[in-house]
């Protein structure tokens, strides 16, 4: 049911007081619900955008090009969801796992522990049976795959009815959580402060708090309830808003390739992302490992160059192709070669609370990211690899980019930014390397979690929002088997 802020006092009991209505609160939302508990669901935004909520997502990037924070999210009922795409698939097994010497990639679970919640992860997004990976013939290559959401599940459309006629969850919108309160046991939240833009303050209660506020506001909320209670929320704060990272993009190389590697339409179009579920070809774990890089995907996108074309630009710089290519003519593509490919997590990549207030008096966010050598040498190796499978099965023929191969920087203009906010609250079995537990309670705290991709301890190549739902029911199955 749908209540005003101001229909809550302290003597309402609450089982849950879950912060944020995008696809991980909401998730949880329902399925706690479900087993009979009271749910207090607090969104911030109203049912549809406005600007006066949106500029709270304001903040400054200080390193390499991102998008603006105000533009990468949506803050409002169903959040991020909003402008989702629909892709979906399932974290690698090596993403759960040490990578790259050096780099904190292992997760504190593995994909075994998630993968008994796909099945309703799928049935929420109304995504088909995932189809697996094939491992192409006598290679390292694998033809990645992945579903979608069809339609595109926007969980304000698909689920606000649902919450706004349940008895037992409670939503309240145009709730901005302010910051948690301590109580006088230690390591124990004793509520949450929250306001309405009319100006109206109200204390949430409830026996357990689960914050569920997005990829970069979740480390927000926690960096100012820290402030406001002297560290008594993340008490070991040494990782709290660190290790953030996004997926990076890029078209790395251009060339030709026999046509069943191709996909009909360029990165992101809708036909590209129904087409057969295929998304591309990444290497397998073990080719990673011996090369010492992180996990990515690489496409062959179909441009707008016929292949006779294209084939007279590649003879200019490899006029050795040109016997092949006769041969191969009829069933060659010109094709853009795009990437998607994660992030090494870094401490320095991180968000702090800025000089600057919002309306509220809360601190907006500095976003520092930058792009390491790791990240470059991860999808150099990748194109690398993948060029040589093309050359060696005669499949194809493609120049890599000069900068992709280190000869020459990016463009000043390049984005290589996606909208996949991941880290800040990562989850390790280290209270000094992360900030969650393995079953998203924050470390020395009985009664709070976190949970969204912000809790990544690293990302793989896939959309992260199949698994943000597959970690929200696994937390909600927690907390039930712990009442």
């Amino acid at each position: 049911m749908i209540i005003n802020l101001g229909d809550l006092s302290d003597s309402d009991n609450f089982d849950y007081c879950i912060v944020g209505a995008g696809p991980a609160g909401i998730t949880c939302a329902i399925s706690l619900s479900r087993s009979g508990a009271k749910v207090l669901l607090l969104e911030g935004g109203e049912f549809s955008w406005t600007r006066n909520s949106q500029d709270l997502y304001k903040g400054e990037v200080i390193g390499d090009a991102q998008y603006d924070l105000d533009a990468s999210r949506l803050r409002y009922f169903g959040g991020t969801s909003n402008h989702w795409g629909g892709t979906c698939r399932q974290l690698d097994a090596i993403d759960f796992d040490d990578k790259v010497s050096g780099y904190e990639t292992k997760w504190p679970i593995s994909k075994s522990e998630i993968d008994p919640y796909l099945d309703q992860a799928c049935k929420i997004l109304q995504v088909a049976k995932m189809p697996s990976d094939e491992l192409l013939p006598n290679s390292s290559i694998k033809k990645v795959l992945s579903s979608n959401s069809r339609p595109v599940v926007r969980f304000r459309e698909q689920y606000f009815d649902l919450l706004s006629s349940s008895k037992s969850i409670y939503l309240v919108l145009d709730a901005n959580a302010l910051n948690l309160t301590v109580s006088k046991t230690i390591g124990s939240v004793e509520g949450i402060v929250v306001a309405h833009t009319s100006g109206l303050k109200a204390t949430a209660k409830a026996k357990d708090y689960i914050v569920a506020l997005g990829g970069i506001e979740n480390s927000r909320f926690l960096l100012w309830s820290n402030n406001k209670t002297n560290n008594q929320i993340v008490r070991n704060n040494l990782t709290l808003g660190r290790y953030w990272m996004d997926h990076l993009h890029y078209t790395v190389g251009h060339g030709v390739v026999h046509k069943k590697l191709t996909v009909p339409t360029g990165f992101g179009s809708t036909k590209y992302l129904h087409w057969k579920g295929v998304r591309g070809f990444s290497l397998t774990p073990r080719r990673m490992r011996d090369l010492g890089i992180l996990n990515a995907r690489l496409t062959a996108g179909l441009d707008s160059s016929s292949a006779k074309n294209k084939i007279k630009f590649l003879m200019k710089v490899a006029p050795g192709i040109e016997n092949w290519a006769t041969c191969m003519i009829s069933s060659l593509c010109s094709v853009d070669i795009q990437a998607s490919w994660e992030q090494a997590p870094s401490f320095d990549n991180r968000i702090e609370l800025s000089q600057k207030k919002d309306r509220f008096g809360v601190p907006l966010v500095n976003l520092y990211w930058n792009i390491f050598p790791i990240d470059f040498r991860t999808i150099r190796l990748s194109v690398l690899e993948f060029g040589r499978y093309l050359l060696d099965t005669d499949l194809g023929r493609i120049k890599i980019f000069e900068e992709i191969l280190g000869t020459s920087s990016l463009p000043d203009a390049s984005i290589l930014a996606g909208f996949h906010h991941m880290g800040g609250t990562r989850m390790s079995s280290d209270p000094v390397k992360g900030v969650v537990d393995r079953n998203c309670r924050v470390h020395g705290q009985t009664n709070l979690y976190v949970i969204g991709s912000s809790v990544f301890s690293s990302g793989g190549h896939a959309n992260p929002t199949l698994t943000i739902v597959q970690l929200s029911l696994r937390l909600s199955n927690y907390l039930k088997s712990v009442v």
